[in-house]
């Protein structure tokens, strides 16, 4: 018998009614435990389970994946959840960064929307193998602690570093180039030269096992007026992952993203063969030009099977 889920308030806000309209849901389909709903919903149950927390808004995706597995209104809760999102962030999220920002450069733009260089603590669901606990892993709020670099050296996080070196920052309710805003997502941009990268190895709280998987989401940031407007969104590069195992750089995937296209790419990869690795690396490769290449990683996390 699973867990009994956390008693959430109505009224403590948007995010809290939310959640317990999605939970309102499940009790409808017959309360089916989030192990059942696995398979139908493409989402681990601690995915499932974190949704209707009532902490934050869960993205689109797992909104209407929780939603069919369900049984539930698939068009309504979409339009449910898009004024949710918009009526939690009309107003862009301050800059919480007690250093001055770097100065411009010819030769580069500033982020297209508002960064935070503080990110709060790891929050991670749990499954049982054998008995025992084994977590999943978000990868986003591990990105402050993560060692950076491009081809020039060490980029700190946060913007610390020359702009022209790369840069890696976290930024809140986000506009993504697909229309939606995310909720936390890692901002990268490769250094500023032609086919410049940016990467950053992750030490994992927990050794991989045999069955996780490493899924996410990868696209393109947009400014404002583009995410009103519509307008061309710029940016072309390669989203890779590795998994250093025994020492080694594996490619576990790569995909290449152009930020016209409107798309926002799932990530999902076995990573059973790195069975005991201990750190995943992200990289963002820019092609003939680094220009606009404003790369974005969400719902990135390491899930172990069930």
């Amino acid at each position: 018998m699973g867990r009994a889920e956390a008693p959430i308030d109505p009224s403590d806000g948007p995010f809290a009614e939310f959640a317990n309209d999605l939970r309102e849901l499940r009790r409808a389909a017959g309360n089916p435990p989030y192990r059942a709903l696995v398979g139908k919903a493409n989402y681990s149950a601690s995915t499932l389970a974190n949704a209707a927390s009532g902490r934050v808004l869960p993205s689109l995706d797992v909104t209407l994946a929780y939603v069919r597995a369900c049984g539930g209104d698939v068009a309504a809760w979409e339009r449910r959840w898009h004024e949710v999102n918009m009526n939690t962030t009309l107003r862009p999220p301050p800059v919480v960064d007690p250093d001055p920002p770097p100065a411009e450069t010819p030769n580069r733009r500033r982020w297209p929307w508002a960064v935070v260089a503080v990110v709060g603590s790891v929050t991670a669901g749990l499954v049982l193998r054998g008995g025992a606990e084994v977590t999943a892993i978000d990868l986003v709020p591990l990105a402050r602690e993560a060692s950076w670099r491009s081809g020039q050296g060490t980029v700190e996080w946060g913007s610390a570093s020359p702009a022209e070196w790369g840069e890696a920052n976290l930024a809140l309710q986000a506009p993504m180039e697909s229309g939606v805003r995310v909720g936390s997502v890692i901002g990268t941009h490769p250094e500023w030269v032609p086919h410049g990268y940016l990467e950053g190895d992750f030490p994992l709280p927990r050794p991989v096992h045999d069955g996780d998987r490493l899924v996410g989401t990868v696209g393109f940031f947009v400014d404002e007026r583009c995410f009103v407007e519509g307008c061309r969104v710029g940016g072309e590069v390669d989203f890779s992952v590795y998994v250093i195992h025994e020492g080694v750089p594996r490619e576990v995937i790569a995909v290449h993203d152009v930020g016209n296209d409107r798309r926002t790419p799932r990530l999902g990869a076995d990573l059973s063969p790195y069975e005991g690795a201990s750190t995943v690396r992200i990289r963002v490769d820019a092609g003939p030009t680094a220009a606009q290449d404003w790369a974005g990683w969400w719902d990135l996390r390491v899930e172990p099977p069930g």
